[in-house]
C-alpha cells in the first residue's frame, strides 16, 4: 500500500473515544459549538442561500440534515450545504503551521451527515471531529498547502473521506480507496484566495467536503482508488507535493492537532485577528484618528502574503476580499474601535474616512512576528499622530488563539449571538446544550431536529 494512504489509515484506527484524552475531548465539544455558531450566523449570506437552494432539489434514500431546513436531502450535498454555512463569514477556526494554514472546522459538515445517515451516537461524532482535525492538520504539516499555488482544501477532501469513513464504519481496505479516491480527484488553487475574491471562497472547502463524503460513499459500495495515489509514479507527490514530509503525518495522543487550532474572535482572516485587537486598543487610546500622519502594520510573512500582497487588498470591492485584507481591518478597527459585520457592507467599503487612513498605511514584515510564527500569531502596530506623537500596541495571540483560548462561555455566547435570531432564545439554548453534551446522545437525529429555523427563507 501506498505509505501516505497507509498511515493515514493507521491514524484513523488509532482514534477511539475511550482513548482520547478529557482535554481533546472537549476541544471537539467547543470546536463543533463554534462551527455550529458560525454556520447559523452565515444562514441569511446569499451563498448560503444558494448551496441550501441546491441541496433542497436533491433527495436521498437515506436523508439527512441540512442545518435550519431540516432532514430530506444526501449526505454529500448536506455536506456542502453545512460547509458553506460554517465558512462563508470567515468566522471559523484556523490552524497555522510552519508550512500552511487551514480552517478544520470546514469538514465537520463531513461527519455530521455520516452520522446522520448511520445512526451513530454522540461518542463518534467526536471521535470524527478529533480524526478530520488530526488528518488536516497533519497533512497541512506534510504538504505545505495553504498559502501558495495549491488551496488547504486539498487536505481538507481526504479529511472529510477518512472522517465520514470512520463514522460510518467502514473496514481499513475500504478507507483505503476512499482516500486514494478523494485525494486523486480533487485539487483546488489558492487563486480563489486572492485578487477580487468571489463568493467562492466561502464555498470551496465545502464543495472539498462534499466530494470527500461522496470518495467515502464510493468506496463503501466497492469502488477502488489508485494503489499509489501518493507515492506513484506520476502521483500526488510528484506532481504537486515534492515536498511532503511523510514524517510529519503522524498521530500522537499527547499532542492531538485539535489542541493547537484557533477560535476566532472576528468575522475575518486569521492572520488579521491580533492586527484588529492592536488597531482597537489604539483606538481606545486616541479615539478618531483624525490626526494620523502614518500607520504601520508589522506581521509575519504568511500575513503580508495572503492578506496584503495584492493590489485588491489595498482597496476590497467584496465582502470577501475585505475580510481578507490587512490594510482595509486595521483601518476599519481604527476608525470604528471594531471590527464587525457591518464592517463589510458596501458603504463601509466606500468609506472616504478608510481610505484616508489606508493612503498612509504600509504593512511589512516584522523580524520578532516572523521568528515566533506559526507559534504565535504576532502583530506590532504604530501609528504617528500629526503632533509627533507615537503609539505602539504589540498582540502576541489574541483571545482565542490556542495559547490564549477563548473561555467556554465566550463561545457559547458567539453561538447564541447567531442562533437565537434565527431559533428563538428557547430553541437555541436547547440546541446549545445538546451541542456540549453531544458524547451523550445515542444518536444525533434530535440534535440536528434543533437547528430548525422559524422562518426559513427571507
Amino acid at each position: 500500500m501506498d505509505r501516505v494512504i497507509e498511515r493515514i489509515v493507521s491514524m484513523e484506527q488509532t482514534i477511539a473515544y475511550n482513548r482520547l484524552p478529557t482535554n481533546a475531548v472537549q476541544a471537539a465539544r467547543r470546536h463543533l459549538v463554534d462551527a455550529i455558531g458560525c454556520a447559523l450566523k452565515g444562514y441569511r449570506e446569499p451563498v448560503a442561500e444558494i448551496a441550501r437552494a441546491l441541496a433542497s432539489e436533491v433527495t436521498g434514500a437515506r436523508p439527512v440534515s441540512v442545518l435550519g431546513m431540516g432532514r430530506g436531502t444526501t449526505a454529500e450535498m448536506a455536506a456542502f450545504a453545512n460547509g458553506v454555512m460554517i465558512r462563508c463569514l470567515d468566522l471559523n477556526d484556523t490552524y497555522s503551521s510552519s508550512g500552511g494554514v487551514g480552517h478544520p472546522s470546514d469538514y465537520i459538515p463531513a461527519v455530521l451527515a455520516a452520522g446522520e445517515e448511520a445512526g451513530a451516537p454522540g461518542t463518534v461524532i467526536i471521535e470524527g471531529i478529533v480524526l478530520a482535525y488530526e488528518v488536516f492538520c497533519r497533512l497541512t504539516d506534510a504538504t505545505h498547502y495553504g498559502v501558495t499555488g495549491w488551496d488547504h482544501v486539498c487536505n481538507g477532501v481526504i479529511a472529510s473521506a477518512v472522517a465520514s469513513a470512520h463514522v460510518l464504519g467502514l473496514a481499513p481496505e475500504e478507507i483505503a480507496n476512499a482516500v486514494s479516491l478523494a485525494a486523486i480527484s480533487n485539487f483546488a488553487l489558492h487563486e480563489t484566495r486572492v485578487g477580487v475574491v468571489s463568493m467562492w471562497k466561502g464555498a470551496q472547502s465545502a464543495n472539498a467536503c462534499r466530494n470527500g463524503v461522496f470518495a467515502t460513499q464510493l468506496a463503501r459500495r466497492g469502488m477502488t482508488g489508485p494503489e499509489a495515489a501518493f507515492e506513484g509514479r506520476v502521483g500526488i507527490i510528484k506532481v504537486a507535493a515534492p515536498q511532503f514530509d511523510l514524517d510529519l503525518l503522524t498521530t500522537d495522543m499527547d499532542r492531538l492537532a485539535i489542541l493547537e487550532c484557533h477560535v476566532k474572535r472576528y468575522p475575518a482572516g486569521f492572520f488579521s485577528q491580533s492586527a484588529i485587537d492592536a488597531a482597537r486598543e489604539i483606538h481606545r487610546r486616541i479615539g478618531h484618528p483624525a490626526r494620523l500622519r502614518s500607520v504601520q502594520l508589522g506581521t509575519f510573512p504568511f500575513g503580508v502574503q495572503v492578506m496584503a500582497g495584492d493590489r485588491e487588498k489595498w482597496a476590497p470591492k467584496t465582502r470577501e476580499s475585505a475580510d481578507h485584507s490587512l490594510p482595509y481591518l486595521v483601518a476599519k478597527a481604527l476608525q470604528t474601535g471594531d471590527v464587525s459585520f457591518d464592517a463589510f457592507a458596501p458603504e463601509a467599503l466606500a468609506d472616504p474616512d478608510v481610505a484616508r487612513i489606508l493612503s498612509v498605511l504600509s504593512v511589512v514584515e516584522d523580524p520578532d512576528s516572523a521568528a515566533s510564527w506559526p507559534n504565535e500569531a504576532r502583530n506590532v502596530l504604530e501609528v504617528t499622530l500629526d503632533d509627533g506623537t507615537v503609539e505602539r500596541v504589540v498582540v502576541e495571540n489574541y483571545l482565542g488563539h490556542s495559547r490564549n483560548p477563548m473561555p467556554d462561555d465566550m463561545i457559547s455566547e458567539k453561538f447564541l449571538d447567531g442562533a437565537r435570531p434565527l431559533l428563538g432564545d428557547s430553541a437555541a439554548d436547547t440546541f446549545l446544550q445538546r451541542l456540549w453534551h453531544v458524547d451523550e446522545l445515542s444518536n444525533i437525529d434530535e440534535l440536528m431536529a434543533t437547528s430548525l429555523v422559524r422562518q426559513p427563507q427571507r
